[in-house]
């Protein structure tokens, strides 16, 4: 799969250390032209020994088969390695809740879910960064 094939890629570059857990919700709402595209995730991001992904006892089967749980872990992922100076590795995320629409979920919403979740772990976690 498509995350398999990006953490066996991840460089030794430095890392940038996770200063603790946090937990946070993600949401896509989004009008696009004829149809809506609409997802919500919560995600427990904290550190580890290595870098993880998890889906959590609560998502139900559904969701991995359908790759919206590698979708949403790829949006975290996508903000954890480039909103901090350096890309933060040790980490497991850990998808608690995702909330599927049976009409209107995507995997490209899910993966903008978990964009927006992750962009405000990163504002709890680095306050100092620029925004």
């Amino acid at each position: 799969m498509m995350l398999d094939r990006w953490l066996a890629s991840f460089g030794a570059a430095p890392a940038q250390e996770l200063p603790g857990p946090v937990s946070v919700e993600g949401r896509r709402d989004q009008h696009l032209g004829p149809r809506w595209e609409r997802a919500r995730v919560s995600v427990r991001i904290e550190p580890s020994s290595r870098l993880e992904v998890l889906p959590g006892e609560s998502v139900p089967e559904e969701a991995t088969r359908e790759g919206y749980v590698e979708a949403a872990a790829m949006g975290v992922l996508d903000i954890l390695m480039t909103a901090c100076p350096h890309p933060v590795k040790n980490v497991r995320v850990v998808i608690d809740v995702l909330e599927i629409d049976p009409v209107d979920s995507s995997r490209q919403a899910f993966r903008m879910a978990g964009r927006d979740a992750a962009t405000r772990a990163v504002k709890q976690l680095f306050p100092w960064l620029p925004r």
